[in-house]
């Protein structure tokens, strides 16, 4: 009785393990989404989320319950992330993460290009059934930036980064950024100290704002496709 039963209990053992490892990957992965919205920045590290952004500690967030260890892998292409700079539109699809976990072995996996996190990303999970891939994107936690001119003048920071005009006109912008990332929007040429700001603004949607010399001051600055 045993030697029949034994195979089915182990097989029950499994996928009881299985569906442990996957909602705490599932747990994981909103911990790296946390984190990246409240530090504009990637997490160094599975332990970067304790305790702050997931409920475990250090050792059941660097190994899985049979002892093997998890590996948290940013696409190649999305770091390093300089949230004051923001993404570009062709690369935005490129922000993803993968949580891996094996159940029966150290898969150390080696991701250094592109092409091999998109294979990883792309695998039929059928195939490998131990192998536990928990995959994540922050799109849905960023916001596009647009900001243009009609003449010449203006400045702005985003999340600390400065772009001055110079008496110039400014180059027309289009980046996404986290959200909760700050904005201020300067009437001067040069942004120094926050002086002449006029609009300052936390990102919760996309926008679009237009520097415009001819408007008043204190106006210059307005909602894309509206008047002064």
């Amino acid at each position: 009785i045993m030697s029949l039963l034994l195979p089915r209990i182990i097989a029950q053992m499994d996928r009881m393990a299985e569906e442990m490892e996957t909602q705490t990957l599932r747990a994981i992965g909103k911990g790296v989404d946390a984190y990246v919205q409240q530090n504009l920045d990637w997490p160094a590290g599975l332990t970067a989320l304790s305790p702050e952004f997931v409920s475990f500690g250090d050792d059941q967030l660097l190994n899985n319950a049979r002892g093997y260890p998890r590996y948290l892998i940013i696409h190649p292409d999305a770091t390093p992330y300089d949230n004051g700079t923001g993404i570009t539109p062709s690369n935005l699809s490129n922000y993803r993460f993968l949580v891996i976990s094996d159940l029966t072995q150290d898969v150390n996996p080696t991701i250094t290009n592109a092409t091999q996190f998109d294979a990883l990303w792309n695998t039929d999970d059928s195939i490998a059934p131990d192998q536990l891939i928990q995959r994540g994107t922050i799109k849905s936690q960023v916001y596009l930036v647009s900001l243009s001119a009609t003449g010449t003048g203006g400045s702005y920071r985003i999340d600390g980064q400065v772009t001055d005009s110079g008496g110039a006109t400014l180059a027309r912008y289009g980046q996404f950024h986290v959200a909760n990332s700050v904005i201020e929007l300067s009437e001067d040429d040069v942004f120094v100290g926050g002086s002449g700001v006029t609009n300052t603004f936390t990102l919760i949607e996309d926008v679009g704002f237009q520097f415009d010399p001819g408007c008043a001051a204190g106006a210059k600055w307005h909602v894309l496709g509206e008047a002064c």
